[in-house]
């Protein structure tokens, strides 16, 4: 039987993963398949986070989890940073550079995947802050 995943099944893990613990963060990602709506975002808030404080943690469980396939999670940044356009390019460029702070052989696909994915999202959020200071 189906069980949806609970913000109570977060918050377990939210804490530890936060702290680079990695059983704890490899629990957000399984908990992600079966999260929806504002569940799901917040899993994708944290791990973003650990990406941040525990490059090598969270680049090890993605890698653990689809092999590195893709990396969806690297780029939410919560409702704080909503229109705010030149922060968020902030907080994504010190998740680019903790990344590429990984050297590791078995993680370098999964480094590259994300750092395209932040690549992304930095461009969006630079031109978006570049028209509002333009008005």
């Amino acid at each position: 039987m189906w069980a949806a995943v609970t913000e109570q099944d977060v918050a377990a893990a939210r804490e530890p993963a936060l702290g680079g613990d990695a059983n704890a963060t490899a629990t957000l990602f399984s908990l992600y398949a079966d999260a929806d709506g504002a569940v799901a975002e917040w899993i994708n808030e944290t791990l973003g986070e650990v990406a941040q404080a525990y490059p090598g943690v969270f680049l090890a469980q993605l890698v653990e989890y689809n092999r590195g396939a893709a990396c969806t999670n690297i780029v939410a940044l919560g409702p704080d940073l909503v229109d705010e356009y030149q922060l968020q390019a902030n907080e994504l460029t010190a998740r680019r550079a903790a990344l590429l702070s990984v050297n590791d052989a078995p993680l370098l696909h999964a480094r590259e995947r994300c750092v395209e994915q932040l690549d992304q999202a930095i461009a969006r959020s630079t031109a978006a802050a570049a028209l509002m200071n333009a008005d």
